[in-house]
Parts: C-alpha cells; sequence; structure tokens
C-alpha cells in the first residue's frame, strides 16, 4: 500500500515516521513546505502521480486562541481543505484517515465524551474541526476519523515541554486545575494508526469515527504535577519548583478552554483489541527523548 502522510513536521506526523519505520508499506511523509493542504492544485497532482491507497491528515490549526482572531486560516486549513482533500480521496478510491479534537464538545459533559455525544464547539477551532469533520462524512469518501486531546510527546511544541522550560527557570509554576482532560502519548496515536492500516487494506473497517486518549483522566495541574515527578527521576530537571494551583477564570485566554474534555476510548479499544494511552510511559519514553537529543548536542 502507498500511504501519503500529511502534516509530517508535526507532533504526530514525527511519531508516525518514528512508528512506520517497523512497517512494511511505502510511505510518503509531506510537511507544508513540501505540500501545503490549502494548495489544492499541487495535492490533486499528487494524487495523480502517487496514487495513493491511504492519505492520513494530521495537518491542523492548532493555535487556539491565534484562531479567535484568525478566522479565515483556521477554516481554510481545518475545513475547506478537509473538504478538499475528502472529495479527491473520493475522486481516486483513497481511503482517508483524519485527526480530529476534544474541541467539538463543548466541555460541559459529567461522563466521558463518546462518539455520537452532541457536539456544540465553543471556539472557532472546535468549530472549524467539527466543520471539517462534517465535510469528510457528506464528501461520499471512505473515512476513518480519530478524536484525540491533550497530545504531547518529544515533537513540537506540547504541555511536557512547556512544564520543562517553565521548571528550569522559575521557584514556582501555576497551573489551572479545573480543566479536565485525557493526556495522549503522540507515540500510542501512530501505534493504533498502524493497527488499523491492515484492516483497511484487506477492507474489514467500515465509515467510523473514534476516540483515542489516556486510560487516566486529570487536571492539568495534575498533569503537571506528575510530569515534573518523573523528570526529577530521570534527572531532567535540577529542582523541583513549587507548584501552584489556580483557576481557568484566573488565567483568561481568548479562546475558552473546556472544563471536561476526557474522551471515551472504549469502541477503538473493544473494535482493535488495544489499549488507551499509558501517557505516564509516554512522558518517560519523552523525557529519555528529549535527554538523548540533548547527549547529542554536548
Amino acid at each position: 500500500m502507498k500511504i501519503i502522510i500529511l502534516g509530517a513536521n508535526g507532533q504526530l506526523g514525527k511519531s508516525l515516521k518514528k512508528i512506520f519505520q517497523k512497517t512494511l508499506y511505502k510511505f510518503y511523509f509531506f510537511n507544508k513546505s513540501d505540500l501545503d493542504i490549502n494548495d489544492h492544485i499541487t495535492l490533486n497532482k499528487k494524487f495523480i502521480s502517487i496514487k495513493p491507497d491511504i492519505i492520513i491528515n494530521c495537518c491542523a490549526y492548532t493555535a487556539v486562541d491565534k484562531a479567535e482572531e484568525n478566522f479565515k486560516e483556521a477554516n481554510n486549513v481545518n475545513n475547506i481543505s478537509v473538504g478538499v482533500l475528502a472529495q479527491k480521496c473520493l475522486d481516486y478510491d483513497c481511503f482517508l484517515i483524519h485527526i480530529s479534537t476534544d474541541y467539538v464538545f463543548d466541555g460541559f459533559s459529567e461522563n466521558p465524551y463518546k462518539e455520537d455525544d452532541k457536539k456544540t464547539p465553543t471556539g472557532v477551532y472546535g468549530k472549524t474541526k467539527l466543520d471539517g469533520e462534517n465535510k469528510i462524512l457528506d464528501s461520499g469518501c471512505k473515512f476513518c476519523i480519530i478524536r484525540t486531546s491533550w497530545i504531547f510527546s518529544e515533537f513540537g511544541n506540547n504541555f511536557l515541554k512547556t512544564v520543562l522550560n517553565l521548571a528550569s527557570q522559575n521557584d514556582e509554576i501555576s497551573v489551572v486545575s479545573d480543566q479536565i482532560g485525557a493526556p495522549t502519548y503522540s507515540d500510542d496515536i501512530s501505534r493504533v494508526i498502524a493497527t488499523i492500516l491492515p484492516f483497511i487494506k484487506n477492507k474489514n473497517i467500515t465509515n467510523e469515527i473514534y476516540h483515542y486518549s489516556g486510560k487516566i483522566f486529570c487536571s492539568w495541574y495534575e498533569f503537571a504535577n506528575i510530569i515534573i515527578k518523573i523528570a526529577k527521576e530521570e534527572s531532567m530537571i535540577k529542582k523541583t519548583p513549587i507548584l501552584k494551583s489556580i483557576l481557568a477564570l484566573e488565567y483568561p485566554t481568548l479562546a475558552k478552554r473546556p472544563l471536561y474534555s476526557c474522551l471515551s476510548s472504549e469502541k477503538i479499544c473493544a473494535q482493535f483489541d488495544i489499549e488507551p494511552s499509558d501517557w505516564k510511559k509516554g512522558i518517560k519514553e519523552s523525557l529519555r527523548s528529549l535527554k538523548k537529543q540533548q547527549d547529542l548536542e554536548f
């Protein structure tokens, strides 16, 4: 099978490249400079020249606050171009794996969100991602949408690396404690996608939306606490800063964050006999990879 990965320079794109080294398929990794998802003419040329069996779309405008002031840019990446991509997949009989987000929900649930729960996003990012999902559903293409949350890894910018940087520069860190979610290790998402690929090849998967995230829910404050604890154990930080618990109201942002964005991974785990993301193990693996990178730099 020939598989195109869009967004190869992002967290998930880099994790996929690492995990897919152990598979036998033919992969084509494209970052924004190679193939911009908004460049629909070049996108069509890639479909013609490569004739892919599967597209994995990791592209997204994920700057949640900036999206509030840059609707057009966010909408182009998260919605309009996703619709074009889905239509191309239909035209060229290509299966689309699309990565989406917990932000399609409003965050007022008291139980982990299931795939068919009501979707009422509160900000531009969530709304454009949901519109992109609907473009896929309406296109008629073959697809699998995977919603996930709180992604972290040794790659790119994410909460784990933010906490490490703050811990190295400050004696005290304030972290929000009343927003609850599920951290998800990027490599675990990549392994899930790798597990799904043979089902697509053998045509044993129908059009589905799945949730995949961590098996333990926590607040940002609890997440930061565990990161610092493991970072100390792994000798990634010399001192342990004081963590101060604050409410979301004390940390105003342009875009409203969901107070509760936990996703139920029950459906995808049952169908493919997999486990939710073990994000505590993922923290340790990410820190060890970062430490190796640091050692190589000196």
